[in-house]
């Protein structure tokens, strides 16, 4: 939860959109999508939503 806190903080101050930063970075450090199952409720309790990490899946959804 912290992690998430503070990248919020700094996209926001550096005047980026978390979640396509969030992307952008997997795509660069990661080979290949994201696979699931994810953990949908623990990632919302620490403010990470589906749209930070759905659309790197195989499916998208």
């Amino acid at each position: 939860a912290v992690g998430a806190k503070w990248f919020r903080f700094l996209c926001h101050k550096r005047g980026i959109e978390p979640a396509a930063e969030f992307q952008a970075l997997v795509r660069r450090h990661f080979r290949g999508p994201l696979k699931p199952p994810f953990n949908d409720l623990a990632r919302a309790k620490c403010g990470i939503t589906p749209g930070f990490y759905r659309a790197l899946s195989p499916s998208g959804n």
